[in-house]
């Protein structure tokens, strides 16, 4: 029994089987601090000032196409955007295949007005069935 006893430290080094030392605790530590950082530094540049205010969106409707000939289509739309802004819309024409043949970035001038409707004409490279606007922001 007694040479089990002390035979145990002298097995339990070998085998690696030693007391724990506090390596782990600044491991993990470490990885808390690292992890927080992270967090904070998402959270600076994602968070919710970097959202543009709710009174600064832009939406279009479009409220007619008209093929003019193969190669034209003029397309009504109306922006609502903030009064005083200028707006620019990507606008686009799909043909019966629903395949982009048109496209064009439409700039509208700032008004006074929320409300703004344009007709804008296209270029087509093929016979278009439809227009349509893609999206607007603010420039």
């Amino acid at each position: 029994m007694r040479e089990q006893a002390q035979a145990a430290p002298e097995l339990d080094s070998r085998y690696g089987r030693t007391p724990k030392t506090g390596g782990r605790s600044w491991w993990l530590a470490g990885t808390i601090v690292a992890l927080a950082a992270i967090a904070v530094a998402w959270y600076v540049w994602a968070g919710p000032g970097s959202a543009p205010p709710a009174s600064s969106s832009v939406q279009a409707t479009v409220s007619a196409s008209q093929v003019t000939d193969q190669h034209h289509i003029g397309v009504t739309f109306t922006v609502s955007a903030p009064a005083g802004h200028q707006v620019a819309c990507a606008v686009n024409a799909q043909s019966e295949d629903f395949t982009i043949v048109g496209w064009k970035i439409v700039l509208i001038p700032a008004s006074d007005k929320q409300s703004r409707t344009v007709t804008q004409e296209l270029r087509t490279t093929s016979l278009s069935t439809a227009g349509f606007v893609d999206s607007c922001w603010l420039t």
